[in-house]
C-alpha cells in the first residue's frame, strides 16, 4: 500500500458528500470486489461493490463523508483475493493504460448559505 507517497495516478477531485462513485471499468465482468479507500494518515476504508456486464464499477458512498482537503487513495481487489494488495487494474476516462491505484482530494462544495452540497455521482477521470 503507498499510502499517498506511491505512484497512484491523479485523478480529478470529488466533493466531500458524495452519494455514488463510478470508479472505473475492470477486466473482470460481473464480479463482486471490494473498493478501498486509504487516507494520507493511513485509514483504510473498505466498501463493498460489484462490476456490470461491462466491467463497470460503481461504489455506494452515501455513509461517507470524505475529509475535505486530505489526499485519498482509491484501488479495488476481488473478494477473492488474498491480501488488499491484490490490486487490479482499473481504467478510468482520460487515462488510455490503466493503473492499480488512483489518488483525489475531496473539497466540500457549498451553497451560497454555506450549507454543504451532497452529489449524487461523480465519475472518477484522469487530469
Amino acid at each position: 500500500m503507498s499510502l499517498i507517497c506511491g505512484n497512484c495516478r491523479k485523478v480529478n477531485d470529488i466533493p466531500t458528500c458524495t452519494n455514488q462513485i463510478i470508479v472505473g471499468t475492470i477486466a473482470d465482468i460481473d464480479a463482486t470486489l471490494y473498493v478501498y479507500f486509504v487516507t494520507a494518515r493511513g485509514q483504510v476504508i473498505r466498501l463493498d461493490g460489484s462490476s456490470d456486464g461491462a466491467g463497470l464499477v460503481t461504489v455506494d458512498t452515501s455513509g461517507l463523508q470524505f475529509m475535505s482537503n486530505m489526499s485519498y487513495e482509491i484501488f479495488i481487489t476481488l473478494d477473492a483475493a488474498v491480501s488488499f494488495e491484490d490490486k487490479i487494474d482499473i481504467t478510468v476516462p482520460g487515462e488510455a493504460d490503466p493503473k492499480s491505484c488512483f489518488q483525489f482530494t475531496p473539497d466540500a462544495v457549498r451553497d451560497t448559505s454555506d450549507n454543504q452540497i451532497a452529489f449524487t455521482t461523480v465519475t472518477l477521470k484522469a487530469v
